[in-house]
């Protein structure tokens, strides 16, 4: 039998696990739950870290890994890479 999955809701959106604001680039970040959320995903990835600012969505096999990647969206957001270059 399969673990039930927690149902998330953080701000009031429908499967975000959290956001925050990334001390690196000033953006604004979330983490969530791809089924829960309606994103499009990969089974095989069900976690997404969203850049709320670019609409950039990266998906992750894990719920650590996902956070993992929370604090530098520049890592995987070509706009905030952008933007720190030219800063």
């Amino acid at each position: 039998m399969s673990k039930p999955v927690q149902a998330y809701s953080h701000d009031g959106l429908v499967g975000c696990v959290e956001r925050r604001r990334s001390r690196h680039t000033g953006t604004e970040v979330g983490l969530y739950h791809g089924e829960q959320s309606g994103m499009e995903r990969d089974p095989e990835s069900p976690r997404v870290t969203v850049c709320e600012v670019h609409n950039t969505l990266v998906a992750h096999a894990s719920l650590a890994l996902a956070r993992s990647h929370l604090p530098r969206p520049d890592g995987w957001c070509d706009e905030c890479r952008e933007k720190d270059r030219q800063a």
